[in-house]
């Protein structure tokens, strides 16, 4: 898998975004109580996003520090990251100057200019959409309007630069409509500026969006990542890496459910991309996330390692002759129930007792645990 690409926050020379033609009034410029008073209460979207704009570019390219946020000043102290600083204060604001603070972050990021010198901004307001749980920002006329107005492309150059990715990350976190994030993510998928590279990631993401489309997700999403494991790797632990995210994602019930339905290979163009690896990351390699048995009715369960709960393979489905198929060129439909499950408490038991020799002997991660 790609490794995640590294943001650059600074710029070759510090200018303004653009020239400022409103300012805030003299008695909002510095106010230090820790409760924002009264004028905050009574900010309009417009009078927000003047706030922002120009506390960004005051702080990023002007060395204003803390101060170029004024009446946040204290929530900005303390050696904390500023955008964490800006949160705080925004939880302290009333309802309705929330939802005006979260709608000047979307306005300010659908007004951004399409410079390389505001691409700091951009990711930062993310950041804070983030932070704030701004779904505004999903809002047709905002993300999506700004996939084919060339801001993607300005970082495509850029070594280790990731704002593309940063933005499918963003709306993976947000606690937004699920409509509105999927429409953001598949605008996103159709841009020129997306690259296979970040197919892993939006699978993760679009799954986390609504896990019950896990079918289509992979559907929309094979060719770009059958191009992912070419050209970066194919290896089984890589395969197994991007399908422990999607069942940690969509739980045991929804990913067994979608194994029957599958593409193996295509009838008529027999290079096409298929899903196999899911199959191959899921069930194969020295520690494979799920193990299969046959139970009593000469059928298929699958079982999470270290678990004693199955999940009964649908009977019907699609492709249910090609998983069967797949099962039994790689061995996997010779196992009987009775004697896999004795084997598997066995080794259960002695992981639990011997973790570390197990692990050095099998070289077998400890599931559920966070990797290093």
């Amino acid at each position: 898998m790609p490794k995640d690409k590294v943001r650059k926050t600074e710029i070759a020379a510090p200018v303004r975004i653009e020239q400022r033609e409103d300012t805030l009034e003299d008695d909002e410029i510095l106010i230090v109580d820790i409760d924002p008073p009264g004028p905050f209460a009574a900010y309009t979207v417009h009078k927000f996003q003047t706030w922002l704009r120009v506390g960004f570019e005051e702080f990023l390219f002007e060395g204003k520090d803390i101060w170029a946020f004024p009446g946040a000043e204290n929530f900005l102290a303390g050696g904390k990251h500023f955008i964490r600083g800006l949160g705080e204060f925004y939880r302290t604001l009333p309802a309705s100057p929330q939802a005006h603070f979260r709608q000047a972050i979307a306005d300010l990021l659908a007004t951004l200019p399409s410079e390389k010198r505001a691409i700091p901004v951009f990711e930062y307001l993310l950041d804070l959409a983030v932070e704030t749980q701004a779904y505004e920002i999903l809002q047709a006329n905002i993300l999506r309007a700004r996939v084919g107005a060339g801001f993607f492309g300005l970082t495509d150059d850029m070594d280790e630069e990731s704002l593309f990715a940063q933005t499918l990350m963003t709306v993976a976190q947000l606690a937004a409509p699920i409509h509105d994030a999927l429409e953001t993510i598949r605008t996103l998928i159709h841009s020129p500026h997306f690259d296979h590279a970040y197919s892993g990631v939006t699978l993760t993401t679009l799954c986390h969006c609504d896990g019950s489309q896990l079918l289509q997700h992979l559907a929309q999403l094979r060719k770009p990542l059958a191009q992912m494991f070419r050209e970066f790797s194919s290896d089984a632990e890589t395969k197994r890496e991007l399908v422990e995210s999607v069942l940690e994602t969509v739980g045991p019930d929804q990913l067994v459910s979608v194994l029957t339905h599958l593409t193996h290979f295509d009838h008529e163009k027999q290079d096409a991309p298929h899903d196999t690896w899911f199959l191959d990351g899921l069930l194969l390699g020295n520690s494979p996330l799920m193990s299969i048995r046959r139970t009593e009715d000469d059928w298929f369960a699958l079982t999470r390692i270290n678990s004693t709960v199955s999940y009964p393979l649908p009977s019907d489905g699609s492709t249910v002759h090609e998983l069967i198929d797949y099962l039994r060129e790689n061995g996997l439909d010779r196992v009987e129930g009775p004697a896999n499950d004795e084997i598997c408490r066995k080794i259960g038991g002695i992981r639990d007792e011997n973790m570390p020799l197990f692990e050095a002997i099998f070289a077998v991660p400890v599931y559920g645990e966070a990797r290093a």
